[in-house]
């Protein structure tokens, strides 16, 4: 039993690690798009 709670843990930080890295490259895209948008003449 500690041993499929402790694969749990371990696959709930791994999917916390995800998580945040894909927080941090969304926030990335919306922040670096309006830019690269100004600087593209439409």
């Amino acid at each position: 039993m500690s041993a499929l709670k402790r694969s749990l843990n371990s696959f709930g930080a791994v999917l916390g690690v995800i998580g945040a890295a894909f927080c941090v490259s969304a926030a990335a895209q919306i922040n670096h798009g309006p830019q690269q948008g100004l600087n593209r003449p439409y």
